[in-house]
């Protein structure tokens, strides 16, 4: 029973344990830190080792990826140039026809907006015509109203104007039998 193995303090501070098979560690294993004939010391692996393992595998894993995306867009893009030189032929005969169509439209409507507008042209003629003649007519009355009673209020001015001249006089008389004040009098 001499093949037992103790952990030391260099194993110890470590977190690591000791044993003869070092296979079986799943960390690092070291020759220092262990008494008895043929024992290792198994340093467990670290968080942070751990994750730096799984970010490489992960890398390795997207890298792969990588390489089959891109040949999968070789033959995308061949087979994008294939159709798409297809559907350019498809599209320029269907633009061709639409414009084709789109002219005749247009020269149709075109006439039909020609004789609607002269229509429109001519009622708006007719009509302002009709309304000229009321304007005038009523402008005409307006002015005759206005006529009158403009002269009316000139009448009424005249007869305050003179009824204020008349006092002004007066007052301004009264105002002179009072002589000049001098400021040296006070």
């Amino acid at each position: 029973g001499g093949s037992k193995c103790k952990v030391t303090i260099g194993c110890s501070l470590l977190g690591g344990s000791c044993g003869v098979k070092a296979n079986v560690c799943s960390g690092r294993v070291s020759d220092y830190g262990c008494k008895g004939k043929g024992c290792k010391c198994c340093i467990p692996r670290s968080e942070i080792e751990n994750s730096i393992d799984n970010i490489t595998i992960q890398l390795q894993a997207v890298q792969e990826k990588l390489i089959q995306l891109e040949s999968n867009n070789v033959h995308l893009v061949n087979n994008f140039t294939v159709a798409n030189s297809q559907l350019d032929s498809k599209l320029e005969s269907k633009l061709e026809l639409i414009i084709n169509n789109f002219t005749v439209a247009n020269s149709q409507l075109d006439s039909k907006l020609e004789s609607k507008l002269e229509l429109i042209t001519n009622n708006f003629t007719v009509a302002n015509s009709q309304l000229d003649s009321k304007l005038e007519s009523k402008l005409e009355l307006i002015t005759n109203n206005f006529t009158v009673v403009n002269s009316q209020q000139d009448s009424k001015l005249e007869s305050k104007l003179e009824l204020i001249t008349n006092n002004f006089t007066v007052a301004n008389n009264s105002a002179q039998l009072i002589p000049n004040w001098n400021p040296s009098w006070s």
